[in-house]
């Protein structure tokens, strides 16, 4: 089975704050999506599922006498769709799932969900989005830094190190409130802060905090 919520209300909350101050202060925006996973796999089930339908038709073959032949095949179809809904519910299919296919289809939603999301915040000087996603166990932080105000890779390296490291021991809402006080450290734009802060601001977009 797959752990649906790793953040509590209360966390969802203080986090939620937390992207406000940034959006307010500098104009830097973000989103925390959390998925139980980026894709169904249909093949990964439908793998899982003949795997173990071939060692239950052996087992039987094993057991029981047929007086049949057809019966024989039978069994293996027979196996495949008892399995199916079986490999849904307690989440078999992680089993069957490659390295390569995970990072590549949480890579996409991923990406699908930081385009549908960054059009709000067209003039942002930062738009930021963690996504993460609970089956495949995998995160990923994108940016879209403007021409003013550009993010060095070092510095996306020092926070992905320090978010992983929180959540490794499963301190999840310290992982992402760890790297939000890096991104206030190192990607506000300080030298434009007061002209910012004197400059009339427009009612910040509610950050997105999300948890399938």
């Amino acid at each position: 089975m797959i752990r649906s919520k790793i953040l509590t209300r209360k966390e969802m909350k203080e986090l939620k704050e937390e992207i406000q101050k940034l959006s307010e202060k500098y104009k830097i925006y973000g989103d925390i999506i959390i998925e139980k996973e980026s894709d169904p796999y249909p093949g990964a089930v439908l793998r899982i599922s003949i795997f173990l339908s071939v060692i239950l038709s052996l087992i039987s073959l094993y057991v029981f006498k047929f007086e049949y032949d057809f019966l024989v095949l039978l069994l293996p179809p027979i196996f495949i769709l008892f399995t199916l809904p079986i490999v849904r519910t307690f989440n078999l299919k992680a089993f069957a799932l490659s390295s390569g296919e995970m990072k590549r289809e949480v890579s996409e939603k991923a990406l699908e969900t930081f385009y549908a999301h960054n059009i709000k915040h067209i003039d942002a000087k930062i738009y930021f989005l963690f996504y993460y996603s609970i089956l495949e166990k995998r995160f990923e932080l994108i940016f879209n830094d403007s021409e003013d105000l550009s993010i060095k890779d070092s510095q996306k390296e020092r926070l992905v190190e320090s978010f992983v490291k929180h959540f490794k021991r499963n301190e999840y809402q310290l992982s992402f409130m760890s790297a939000l006080n890096l991104i206030n450290e190192d990607f506000s734009p300080k030298q434009n802060e007061q002209q910012i802060s004197e400059s009339p601001q427009e009612n910040a977009p509610n950050p997105l905090i999300s948890q399938s």
